[in-house]
């Protein structure tokens, strides 16, 4: 497995915990502890797996803090896409999917291509979920990505306001 796809799926873990049980006590690093140390007792007895790689460790917890701190945008985007269903009705799985697809989608500062990434959450979906989770995961993101698509050519097609007592060529 690779070590993105390992990564997303303690991401899509952490984000579960935190969306079923959220302890505003708690630091995001003491989230990470408890979760880290969780997963080296059950890989103790699998000598295969070793410690938990650091770069998927690293990029778990940046999706995480990217989820997060973007939840809010990131939740008004999924509900836009959402028919005769809301964001709190849909099962925790299929939420914290969808939040961390949006996320990768939207806000990631090294985003992986938009079909990786549906693919990815589209597996997670069917692997945590129900059968009919990837379906579902697939046409909401595929929706998001559409429309992300079409706002960012929108914006680079957008021709340069002129006013006057600037140069228009730069000079």
């Amino acid at each position: 497995m690779s070590s993105r796809r390992q990564a997303r799926e303690w991401a899509l873990q952490l984000l579960f915990g935190l969306d079923l049980n959220p302890d505003p006590s708690k630091t995001p690093e003491q989230v990470f502890d408890e979760f880290w140390n969780g997963q080296l007792r059950l890989r103790e007895g699998d000598d295969a797996a070793g410690p938990p790689d650091d770069h998927a460790r690293t990029f778990a917890e940046a999706l995480v803090r990217g989820v997060t701190a973007n939840r809010a945008k990131i939740d008004e985007m999924l509900s836009a896409r959402l028919r005769n269903w809301t964001l709190d009705r849909l099962g925790s799985v299929e939420r914290s999917v969808l939040r961390l697809g949006a996320y990768e989608l939207a806000f990631a500062s090294d985003p992986a291509p938009a079909p990786v990434v549906i693919n990815e959450a589209v597996d997670l979906a069917k692997f945590f979920g129900t059968t009919e989770s990837g379906r579902f995961v697939n046409g909401i993101l595929d929706a998001l990505a559409r429309r992300l698509r079409a706002d960012r050519s929108r914006d680079a097609a957008r021709p340069e306001v002129w006013t006057p007592g600037r140069d228009p060529a730069g000079a």
